[in-house]
């Protein structure tokens, strides 16, 4: 094998693996060339002959060996398998290479064949041969994964505990009379005020900024190592030896260390049982791309998508006129508890007020929020701001060819959320005698695994009886929560005996 000086450093070129036999003579050599793709560590290169009476199996099967164990050890290595094989193909050994020699190298046959472990690597040209060995040529073709992928940016707040703090601090000293009582009970003018107020001192303490994002960015790339990065890019202008001597050095000790971080941190995700991260933090590590993509489109597409996600929200219901009855009161010790259940990893909703927010800040918003919730409870009226969301078209299929192919998710306010919870709390005591001892969606403490389990038991018990059989009917209801009608849902929940009071919120 020859390796040109001005692609790779001599002293970055090793032996890693040389085998001979009858069947199969082996050199797979690792490089690591001065410009490589950063989705790449390095590059090994295989180089096999496989003589014309050779057993075609036993090589393949010593190319198979050698090349998972290379793999095992270097899975971010891009690898070559390259050379002679005659009559042999690695095309069922090796089924995730793919062979880029698609042109005849000796006469009317192609005995010179090339694996990459990369699709669409290169383009093979066939060249007149050099004495009697053959001769073509790869053309790379490969695009790097940061010309694949355009860089996004994202909206993110830097939160620490000093800024939490400084927040908390700011809503324990405000005056929420002076904020609230010019209102009086108008609801809306109410929400609009304490939310701005809200966004305003996120604002000030913890300002957005605009991060870009790019695509071949390892998980352990955090702002230390890309500042000891722009160190070392300083250092190489400055040509500067010895500061970059030094800095190789920092990014060296950096990126271990970083990587040990997250090494810790998904082995404490595993430690409690926190599989959902866990998977994520494997595929990032695996190089898992999922295939559902952003789907863009028109603005006659989107209003397309609006019409079908609300083709069932056409029955509108009577306002309801205000009752003067006091509704049943929420305690700020319960609004103050639904805020610290709050995930702060959730997206925002239309409001912009993040739940870490209000998580952080649930002992001094619970005062303020409490008279709001309470407000709308009495006057049976829930603000505009609060029933805005946000639909996202998420694709169920990797090629969505018809509306239904996309799921709605919906990004509401984390402040209607909290009242819904609590308006929860007051609402299921009154119909608890009403349902079905089978339901188990939307109950506490069970779920799906329940259902499962008690259909199983039936099914069997039935059938160790002897001499029975079984029939199970599944039925699927497309959109059926979305097809409950307002009206009707009011009239069944006065027929339950529900609460007026509760009923003037629900309309």
């Amino acid at each position: 094998m020859y390796v040109n000086n001005r692609w790779c450093n001599p002293g970055h070129i090793s032996v890693k693996t040389v085998s001979c036999c009858p069947d199969l003579e082996l050199l797979a050599v690792s490089l690591r060339p001065y410009y490589l793709p950063r989705e790449f560590s390095h590059v090994i290169s295989v180089c096999v002959y496989i003589p014309p009476r050779a057993d075609a199996a036993t090589a393949c099967e010593k190319i198979h060996s050698v090349t998972a164990r290379l793999q095992t050890q270097h899975p971010e290595a891009f690898m070559i398998i390259s050379g002679d094989f005659n009559h042999a193909t690695l095309d069922s050994t090796l089924a995730v290479f793919n062979q880029v020699v698609d042109c005849l190298t000796r006469n009317n046959r192609t005995i010179d064949l090339l694996y990459v472990n990369v699709r669409d690597a290169y383009r093979s040209t066939p060249l007149p041969p050099l004495g009697k060995s053959d001769h073509n040529h790869l053309q790379p073709l490969y695009t790097p994964l940061v010309q694949k992928q355009p860089v996004t940016t994202r909206s993110v707040r830097r939160w620490s505990p000093e800024k939490e703090s400084a927040l908390g601090d700011c809503f324990n000293t405000t005056v929420w009379d002076v904020l609230m009582n010019p209102h009086g009970e108008d609801i809306e003018g109410m929400t609009h005020c304490l939310t701005d107020y809200l966004n305003f001192c996120a604002d000030v303490v913890s300002p957005v900024k605009t991060v870009r994002c790019y695509p071949n960015n390892k998980p352990w790339v955090t702002r230390e190592v890309k500042t000891v990065l722009n160190k070392k890019k300083a250092a190489f202008r400055s040509r500067d030896r010895e500061a970059m001597k030094a800095a190789q050095q920092e990014v060296k000790h950096c990126v271990k260390e970083a990587k040990d971080s997250y090494r810790r941190k998904v082995e404490q995700k595993l430690r409690e049982n926190n599989m959902r991260e866990v998977w994520e933090g494997v595929r990032t590590i695996t190089g898992l791309n999922t295939k559902t993509r952003a789907v863009g489109g028109t603005m006659e597409r989107a209003n397309e998508l609006n019409d079908f996600f609300n083709r069932h929200h056409n029955t509108t219901t009577p306002p309801s006129s205000p009752t003067s009855t006091q509704s049943p009161l929420i305690t700020t010790y319960q609004v103050r508890g639904q805020l610290r259940k709050l995930r702060p990893r959730k997206a925002a909703g239309p409001d912009k007020v993040c739940p870490r927010l209000l998580k952080t800040c649930a002992a001094e918003l619970g005062e303020p929020l409490q008279r709001i919730f309470n407000l709308s409870l009495q006057i049976g009226r829930v603000p505009t701001l609060w029933k805005t969301s946000r639909i996202v078209p998420v694709p169920k299929k990797n090629r969505p060819s018809e509306l239904n192919d996309f799921r709605p998710v919906v990004l509401t306010s984390h402040l209607m959320k909290t009242l819904e919870r609590l308006f929860l709390s007051l609402l299921r005591p009154q119909v608890q005698h009403a349902q079905d001892r089978l339901q188990f969606a939307y109950q506490p403490g069970v779920g799906v695994e329940d259902a499962i389990l008690y259909l199983l038991h039936r099914a069997h018990s039935h059938l160790d009886k002897g001499s029975g059989t079984v029939r199970i009917l599944f039925l699927d209801f497309s959109s059926a929560f979305n097809t409950i009608q307002p009206t009707l849902l009011r009239d069944k929940l006065g027929r339950m005996g529900v609460d007026p009071q509760l009923m003037d919120w629900i309309s």
